[in-house]
């Protein structure tokens, strides 16, 4: 299944032979989901809006709104115009009549023509234009969401090379903490002594134990293999999956890091590093 991002815009337009019905659609990121009818005086059936918005997106929030504009409404840019014909009209009577008087009177048939109420629609067609609306903010989310899949891939791709370089790197941290060991272990025994071993007792053997495990780093790899696989998985799944992704890139941070605590090995330092870079951008 494709990638679906969680804003979206969608306009559809529909004709009547009153005027014309504009239908805008935005969705944007929530928890749960949430479906607003905005009407602007119309008398529309909001429970059918919200059902049919519901059974086109899982989640998030939901705008409809939903605007009429009459045929016959005047228009700005003819009241110069208007006020040049009454002019003609009444030249030659004995009717003085100022501009400012016109102006008022424009301003009322406006005023009366803005007012009128909107008329009663067909039910079936304004579902038609929210439907048409929806499909065209659901396209847009989904175009979003390819890009939003590439960016992902891509980065995915990368922090897959800087774990083959950690794996790569693996052997000569842990050749590097084996030679620490080994310094520290000739620094405290003596040498007079005709049995070194004799030095170090059970408790300095633990010790050197527990540094060896903390500095092995094959646990951590392997969980973080684990994590990759469930990204590849989620980003085919049929199920929204922005709040797995967001867990999984958490745990993939957490190993990240304990992966940089124990590294003695710049090699690693830096592929680390670069991890943490990219896993704030997924």
């Amino acid at each position: 299944m494709a990638v679906f991002s969680m804003t979206g815009f969608g306009h559809q337009l529909e004709d009547f032979p009153e005027g014309r019905l504009s239908v805008e659609v935005r969705t944007l990121n929530a928890r749960g989901r949430e479906v607003g009818v905005h009407g602007s005086g119309l008398l529309v059936d909001e429970a059918a809006c919200r059902e049919l918005a519901a059974g086109r997106f899982a989640r998030g929030k939901v705008d409809i709104t939903l605007r009429f504009e009459p045929h016959d409404r005047a228009r700005p840019d003819s009241v110069p115009d208007f006020i040049e014909e009454l002019r003609t009209r009444i030249s030659g009577r004995d009717i003085l009549m100022q501009e400012a008087l016109l102006a008022r009177l424009i301003m009322a048939i406006e005023g009366s023509t803005g007012a009128r109420r909107t008329p009663d629609l067909d039910p079936v067609t304004v579902l038609a234009a929210v439907s048409g609306a929806c499909e065209k903010a659901r396209g847009h989310r989904l175009q979003e969401g390819a890009r939003m899949g590439e960016a992902i891939t891509g980065v995915l791709l990368r922090l897959r090379e800087h774990l083959a370089t950690i794996e790569a790197r693996g052997p000569v941290q842990a050749q590097a903490t084996r030679e620490r060991l080994e310094r520290r272990i000739a620094e405290l025994v003596l040498p007079q002594d005709p049995d070194p071993g004799s030095a170090v007792g059970p408790a300095f053997a633990r010790e050197i134990a527990q540094m060896a495990d903390r500095a092995d780093i094959h646990e951590e790899l392997a969980r973080l293999k684990t994590h990759f696989a469930r990204i590849d998985e989620a980003l085919v799944s049929d199920r929204p999956v922005g709040r797995e992704l967001d867990f999984i890139c958490q745990e993939l941070l957490r190993e990240t890091n304990t992966i940089g605590s124990k590294s003695v090995d710049s090699g690693i330092t830096a592929a680390v590093i670069s991890m943490k870079t990219g896993c704030e951008q997924v």
